[in-house]
């Protein structure tokens, strides 16, 4: 069973729309841009967890080929949708991988992962947002978007989110740029590579 191509365009979109959102936090986090600290710790986080959104949103579109419970295809909170799906695919979630050239390559030659005469491999080094770490800084993020009531005491460490926004973008950089989807009920796989901001490419392997 291959995959539906309109599913495979929205998979890319999904990978370009991250791809953006890190590429906000990190200007954020470089350029301490922002007069208020609140705000820019916040605008952060947002957009973390936007981008966690936009993971479970992708592994739920891998597996739109088949016919998904209405439960999941309405839910909007990404632990829910992934805890969902696993119970589908438990393989659902994005396996890391790196991409080894080569020796001589550049990296033209690599533009076209299904034209790529190099190999990919499991990712062992354990820098990537692991499904366990997915769930946890998805709550985290969580906590800290909405407004204070004043009534209320409120856990928002600010420094702690501005100490760990950079290693929770690197992760997710780790997790995505090259990872391999493997889809329920079919003998297909997929390998995605986002090559910089914008910029996104998705080719289709037989499973052996």
């Amino acid at each position: 069973m291959v995959i539906d191509p309109d599913l495979q365009e929205r998979y890319k979109q999904l990978m370009l729309e991250i791809s953006y959102r890190l590429d906000f936090v990190d200007y954020m986090y470089r350029t301490n841009a922002g007069r208020y600290t609140r705000t820019r710790v916040e605008s952060m986080c947002l957009q973390l967890r936007l981008t966690l959104e936009s993971v479970a949103y992708a592994c739920l579109t891998a597996n739109g080929n088949r016919e998904l419970p209405r439960r999941i295809t309405k839910e909007y909170h990404a632990e829910q949708i992934m805890t969902a799906l696993e119970s589908i695919n438990p393989d659902c979630y994005p396996r890391p991988l790196n991409l080894i050239k080569d020796d001589g390559d550049d990296d033209s030659r690599i533009n076209n992962l299904s034209q790529y005469v190099g190999r990919l491999e499991e990712r062992t080094d354990n820098r990537w947002l692991s499904r366990d770490e997915f769930r946890e800084v998805y709550g985290r993020l969580g906590g800290v978007l909405h407004a204070r009531n004043p009534f209320r005491s409120r856990d928002d460490d600010l420094e702690y989110y501005e100490q760990h926004v950079s290693e929770w973008v690197g992760k997710i950089c780790d997790l995505l740029t090259h990872h391999q989807i493997s889809i329920a009920t079919s003998d297909r796989l997929y390998i995605a590579q986002i090559k910089g901001t914008g910029d996104v490419a998705l080719s289709e392997f037989k499973q052996i």
